[in-house]
């Protein structure tokens, strides 16, 4: 007989009593959710007994007169808690700075407007809540310098052409947290870098800044009709399709609305396809955590055309729904850990360790 699930013991600080109730009608509906304790303005540290039963908090960022981020980083850094936090759509960059300092996931606060509404919102509440829970592990207690291990020492050699290459990450769910470990091991002589996530419009500039200013590469949300360029990391902004096109004066990105492929807006597949199809760039594709299957053909039709390419392994992964689904189809030439992913691109781009040796492909 199948052992039961333990209960997950849920903590909701929030200031808003309508959406205190929201969570409550959300999390009532699901058996091994419990809400332990819904408060107003988060409770102090002395009586440590409540983080003890608490699986998972559910932190507000925007209490008037409260410094929300500095006690987020106290619960991660002193009790190593899953924090999700919330916060209303139009201050996403709140949320970006919190995962920068540990939170595990984001949530814009539920509004059930209709039924179909709170039927989405509370699918993918519970799911986050979940898969914080199942993934504390790999949270650790260095949130605010978590950007993963130094960026990989590296000399190019001469008759390497950068402008002639890129690199395709797609991600979605768990995925800015791969997305930045990856990111952060590679050195800014580097070729131009998509990342296409599925993240909701607002978010991705905010998400694109924050890189930014930790990382040696140049991050940027994409804008329609610029120049794709060596050493930039362009991130397909939410809500939009992001793809790479050749022209008279070399490459340049397209940002669009056209309809949403697989559901999705930006689709890794509507960019992976586009990329494939370019036949003077050597490419590289890397598909990393998320649920769904967005990616997988063009992923599969991009290895068909001779690029290489990669997926994220099962054990560092939040959701191993897309890169267990390329595997599947053989899309996927590599199976690797995040830091064996970012060692592979560099191997890619023709990099060479500090002691000379080259990267084995």
């Amino acid at each position: 007989m199948r052992e039961k699930e333990r209960e997950i013991n849920v903590i909701i600080i929030e200031r808003s009593a309508e959406v205190q109730e929201n969570f409550k009608k959300i999390f009532c509906q699901e058996k091994d959710v419990v809400v332990k304790e819904t408060v107003f303005l988060p409770p102090g540290f002395k009586k440590t007994d409540r983080w003890t039963h608490a699986d998972a908090v559910l932190l507000d960022l925007e209490i008037p007169g409260f410094d929300s981020l500095a006690y987020l980083e106290t619960l991660v850094s002193k009790f190593s808690l899953p924090v999700i936090v919330t916060c209303y759509q139009e201050r996403e960059e709140f949320a970006v700075r919190a995962m920068e300092i540990g939170a595990v996931d984001f949530l814009f606060k539920p509004a059930f407007t209709t039924k179909e509404k709170m039927d989405s919102q509370s699918s993918e509440i519970i799911f986050k809540v979940k898969n914080a829970v199942k993934n504390k592990k790999h949270q650790g207690k260095s949130g605010k310098k978590g950007m993963g291990k130094a960026p990989i020492e590296q000399s190019y050699i001469k008759t390497v052409n950068l402008d002639k290459k890129v690199i395709a990450i797609g991600a979605s769910t768990g995925g800015t947290m791969a997305v930045k470990s990856v990111l952060s091991r590679l050195p800014h002589e580097m070729p131009g870098i998509m990342v296409i996530m599925h993240m909701p419009a607002g978010f991705t500039d905010s998400f694109a800044r924050a890189l930014n200013r930790v990382l040696p590469l140049t991050v940027k949300e994409a804008v329609d009709g610029e120049s794709f360029l060596p050493g930039k990391v362009y991130i397909a902004p939410g809500d939009r399709h992001m793809l790479l096109w050749e022209g008279a004066q070399g490459y340049y990105l397209q940002v669009d609305s056209e309809p949403p492929v697989n559901y999705y807006r930006p689709s890794l597949d509507k960019s992976f396809f586009t990329l494939a199809d370019i036949k003077t760039l050597d490419k590289m594709g890397i598909i990393l955590t998320g649920m769904g299957s967005d990616g997988v053909e063009g992923l599969k039709k991009m290895r068909q055309k001779g690029a290489l390419t990669v997926a994220q392994e099962e054990k560092s992964c939040s959701v191993y729904g897309m890169p267990r689904q390329a595997v599947a189809v053989g899309a996927v030439e590599k199976l690797l850990s995040l830091d064996s992913i970012a060692e592979f691109a560099v191997s890619f781009a023709g990099g060479r360790w500090s002691d000379g040796s080259k990267v084995e492909q």
